[in-house]
């Protein structure tokens, strides 16, 4: 419970880009995708479904497609905790736009540090998954790492990408005991 809480305090800082989009309320919702043991600590991958912010009852009904563009640009969907005896050391925050960088925050002060995020993409694989499914735009299709959305496209970074990037940053600033 307390990794959800920390996450949902980052969503929340993060979703003021417009409160009309996204509803970091009650109806909060995160999903476990991923564990590992990393040097006696605990990463865990997390994903923040679009679904979950289009919750506002001011926005009754589907969304747009520009509602959900927007979203994909805006969205921080993906994340990771860094977890030790059952202690937060790390939320991370994987941010696409405006600026490709990783956000760590550190649960006891709140504070947010940014750091370079190498990933070359736009768009998650379990965004990119979820949009299809969802069926914000019923000709929206993923080919060739690809993410076609309302006739734009978008390069799909994957999860095992993703992963990787976020535990060479976690050995980089020695969070999980060093090298």
């Amino acid at each position: 419970m307390k990794y959800l809480l920390s996450l949902l305090t980052v969503l929340l800082s993060l979703s003021a880009f417009g409160q009309t989009v996204l509803d970091s309320g009650p109806g909060f919702k995160v999903i476990e995708e991923d564990t590992l043991s990393l040097k006696g600590y605990r990463l865990t991958a997390v994903y923040y479904p679009l679904k979950e912010g289009f919750n506002n009852k001011k926005d009754a009904g589907k969304p747009t497609t520009q509602m959900v563009e927007m979203a994909i640009n805006f969205h921080p969907s993906d994340a990771y905790l860094l977890t030790g005896k059952e202690e937060v050391i790390k939320t991370i925050l994987i941010q696409y736009h405006p600026k490709p960088q990783f956000l760590a925050m550190n649960p006891g002060t709140f504070q947010m540090t940014p750091y370079p995020n190498p990933l070359q993409g736009d768009v998650s694989e379990n965004l990119a998954k979820e949009l299809i499914k969802a069926g914000y735009d019923p000709a929206a299709r993923i080919q060739d790492g690809k993410l076609t959305f309302n006739n734009k496209q978008y390069t799909i970074i994957p999860n095992s990408a993703i992963k990787q990037a976020v535990i060479q940053l976690i050995r980089a600033q020695h969070w999980a005991g060093g090298r």
